[in-house]
């Protein structure tokens, strides 16, 4: 926890940890941090040091970050407001860009994980080779080959809907990349 050092309604110093010990002008040693710690936290603020709090502000990373603070002293805190600057497009970018591969990539393996995939790869070509050995698979291997190639068809719809949102991104850095997912 931060605390502010105020005098005549304005700031001297902070925020900073609550110091262990502090002299008073006239030279008067007060143990501030035990003193908080044992509930006496009306005497520290009597002496002018006020615990900050954070204002809950919300807001999207990817778009803005917190560039200082703006403080409202209180009568018995130090209100600290978060003052957000938007990024500008490019970091915008190369922010989002991963975190849409990482989306798709979550989107996959969440349906089909990847010993799954690894598996039904190897099953399609088995029987890819048996059709080219022998010319023809039954209809149950037929429906195998059908049931792989909707798995593939899934993935790829996902794959597609990714490359399309980084194109989306890289014109508009404001595009919303956790809408428009294809539904599996």
């Amino acid at each position: 926890m931060n605390f502010f050092r105020v005098e005549d309604n304005s700031i001297i110093e902070g925020p900073i940890p609550l110091p262990r010990m502090w002299s008073s002008d006239n030279g008067v040693q007060y143990p501030l941090a035990e003193m908080w710690s044992k509930g006496h936290t009306g005497d520290v603020i009597a002496l002018g040091w006020l615990p900050e709090e954070v204002a809950a502000v919300q807001y999207d990373p990817d778009t803005h970050y917190v560039s200082s603070y703006s403080y409202e002293i209180g009568p018995d805190k130090v209100m600290a407001t978060p003052v957000l600057t938007q990024r500008d497009d490019a970091d915008i970018v190369a922010r989002k860009l991963p975190k849409i591969n990482e989306i798709a990539y979550q989107k996959i393996v969440a349906m089909y994980p990847e010993w799954k995939q690894r598996n039904l790869s190897a099953r399609g070509l088995e029987l890819l080779k048996k059709q080219v050995a022998e010319g023809s698979l039954s209809a149950a291997e037929e429906q195998e080959i059908a049931d792989i190639q909707a798995v593939w068809d899934s993935i790829k719809a996902i794959r597609a809907y990714s490359d399309s949102l980084e194109q989306a991104v890289a014109t508009d850095p404001l595009t919303d990349i956790n809408a428009g997912w294809p539904e599996q």
